[in-house]
């Protein structure tokens, strides 16, 4: 008797606000029990003629090369491969059970991959589509770039980047669903080159969360004995903390966020692929009006599973927060910063910000009070702006921006900024 295979569709959402998704999301068989994966340790992909060939493809010479530096993002920091091949075939597998046995990265405009972009989902760059069978197994993974939209290698304005797409594909291609982390390249939404007025390439180097997520799959690098451990919780009763609850990490030295997880239906939540280390643990339900709360300081050690508190009020917080934002621009994608240098951010959500103390996760980068203000975006929302100082030692990676009353914690926009290597030249001032 075959085996019986599932197609599932993954989307990356270009929105302003994102829905609900949890983070690091793993894609699930038989009820969210069975998490998605490949067999093997190595996972071939072939490479339509189609892309280095279309039109709406800017810089499509270099499409191949951006191609294997997303897929070397993962493979770098995991026990996963991925290998190319070219291939002249233009369409994907056509809906149903089964596929036809070829993983296609193409963006042809045939009618099988038109399919994918129409009614409400016509606005989506991309579209990974996943075969299964019933042990979990992944036999095949079709990407297909929107071919109504421009992709770029050259970082055009108004284009999407090439590498960053295919960074976020890949990801689901090996079992990653979405994350809520801002900065993470498995973020559910995306924007074009010019956002921010700056090349949006971000996604393109992994957040801890991506790195976490897969490693949860597939197990660190060869190069990387120390990893891994994990953390373990339960809530108890889901309806008294919130529906949509989150518990998240950030490293005790530095604040930057590690990873984050949903909390089940049940009220127990578990995040695997950590870093062994010292961290500080939070909650939030920001969609039932629950603003964040400390849980506590945690030990990760190699090849254990650490246990995590989980008292928490669950009561309704006087302010949410929904955004980030930079050069007057909201967002829910993570502002993009660099270590020793200057810049103006703006935060958005409900409830007044006006007479809260706002904080970002790592101690070196500081919140100039006096440069405070607060734009007037609407009745429906409430914003600040501000200066941030960032010092050279600040390392690459995404930090949370918190505000608090009284110095209690009110809530935490998590991963918020984005420390990069690549250049944002709007720097407010110099340090």
């Amino acid at each position: 008797m075959g085996l019986k295979l599932r197609p599932v569709l993954v989307f990356m959402m270009l929105t302003l606000f994102a829905a609900s998704a949890s983070a690091y999301e793993l894609q699930t068989a038989k009820g969210g029990d069975l998490p998605l994966r490949w067999p093997g340790r190595t996972v071939e992909l072939a490479i339509s003629d189609s892309i280095p060939t279309s039109d709406n493809v800017r810089g499509a010479d270099q499409a191949f090369d951006a191609i294997q530096r997303a897929a070397r993002a993962w493979s770098e920091v995991s026990g996963i491969e991925i290998v190319f091949t070219g291939s002249k075939e233009l369409s994907i597998s056509p809906p149903g059970r089964k596929g036809d046995g070829v993983s296609l990265i193409t963006i042809a405009q045939t009618p099988e991959n038109l399919l994918l972009f129409t009614g409400s989902d016509a606005a989506r760059p991309a579209v990974t589509r996943l075969f299964f069978d019933s042990k979990g197994r992944i036999l095949e993974a079709d990407i297909v770039l929107n071919p109504y939209f421009s992709t770029s290698t050259d970082g055009s304005p108004g284009s999407f980047d090439l590498e960053s797409t295919m960074v976020h594909e890949l990801g689901h291609a090996l079992g990653l669903g979405h994350s809520e982390v801002l900065g993470a390249s498995m973020r559910g939404n995306v924007a074009r080159n010019g956002h921010f007025s700056l090349p949006f390439t971000s996604i393109r180097t992994l957040s801890a969360d991506d790195i976490a997520g897969i490693r949860a799959l597939y197990g660190p690098s060869s190069d990387d004995p120390t990893c891994c451990g994990s953390l373990s919780g339960t809530f108890g009763r889901v309806e008294s903390i919130g529906t949509d609850r989150v518990v998240w990490l950030e490293t005790k030295e530095t604040g930057a966020v590690a990873a984050m997880t949903r909390v089940t239906k049940s009220g127990d939540f578990w995040i695997d692929g950590l870093q062994p280390g010292i961290y500080e643990v939070f909650t939030r339900d920001p969609f039932a009006g629950n603003g964040a709360e400390v849980l506590g300081t945690v030990e990760i050690v190699k090849n254990e599973t650490s246990e995590s508190e989980t008292n928490t009020s669950g009561k309704s917080s006087r302010s949410v927060l929904s955004a980030a934002g930079f050069n007057g621009q909201l967002s829910s994608l993570a502002v993009p910063v660099n270590s020793g240098r200057s810049f103006k951010i703006y935060l958005a959500g409900t409830g007044q910000l006006s007479d809260l103390e706002i904080r970002v996760s790592a101690p070196g980068i500081r919140v100039d009070g006096a440069s405070l203000e607060y734009p007037d975006y609407g009745k429906d929302i409430s914003v600040a702006a501000f200066v941030i100082d960032i010092e050279d030692a600040v390392p690459e990676g995404e930090y949370s921006v918190r505000i608090y009353e009284n110095g209690v914690l009110v809530d935490c926009l998590v991963g918020a900024l984005t420390i990069e290597s690549e250049p944002n030249p709007w720097s407010h001032r110099q340090l």
